[in-house]
């Protein structure tokens, strides 16, 4: 399987699975009056890249996967990456998207995806959409649970849509971007060791305001 899919106008899939990568900052305490809840700019272009991908007719179905991970009382980062398409994407049926919100961490979005796709009549064509840094672990994990998934990175798919170029040059010239390669290589390692990702779970629920 490529280790990423050259997407052309034939290659389709029943059903995309979309991964987010965090907020741009977790609520802090106390809050500021003005302080808003912001996607990071991996999680938006991930967003896009679905969009694109449906308007092209290369998916059916997108699913956004991840919960409530700034805390209880804000939205899913599923819900915002739905929101964030819309405005770029309006004419996608709503019934065409669907919310995975229960999972924290890239562990729970395979096991939470797997469960939900257990449902469904048998896909024969599955494609992860996330970031490029984010992809190899993501694929190993979701394979792990059983989905034979096809590896996309998002910010490909959007390069060519003018509309776009500024969130991907931001994206392309962040120092964080650099370090977030550094912390992927390190994750991978450790799934060596945690293949399950629970010890890493504990950890996230910690970081992430889900306990």
């Amino acid at each position: 399987m490529p280790e990423f899919l050259p997407l052309t106008r034939n290659t389709t899939f029943d059903i995309i699975i979309v991964l987010g990568k965090n907020w741009v900052e977790y609520p802090p305490n106390p809050l500021p009056p003005d302080w808003k809840l912001e996607l990071s700019l991996e999680s938006k272009i991930s967003a896009l890249a679905a969009g694109e991908m449906f308007i092209q007719e290369n998916t059916d179905t997108i699913i956004f996967s991840t919960g409530k991970t700034a805390g209880k009382e804000w939205p899913s980062e599923a819900a915002a990456m739905r929101e964030f398409m819309l405005e770029y994407y309006p004419n996608i049926p709503l019934e065409k998207i669907l919310l995975e919100e229960e999972s924290i961490d890239t562990v729970g979005n395979a096991e939470e995806v797997a469960k939900m796709l257990k449902e469904w009549e048998e896909c024969s064509r599955i494609g992860l959409v996330t970031i490029g840094y984010h992809l190899a672990r993501s694929v190993k994990i979701f394979r792990r649970a059983g989905l034979k998934v096809i590896p996309i990175a998002s910010e490909d798919l959007i390069r060519c849509d003018l509309r776009h170029f500024s969130l991907l040059k931001k994206f392309e010239s962040s120092n964080a971007r650099r370090i977030e390669y550094v912390k992927e290589f390190i994750l991978r390692m450790i799934l060596r060791f945690d293949p399950d990702g629970r010890k890493l779970r504990l950890l996230t629920k910690k970081l992430r305001h889900a306990e």
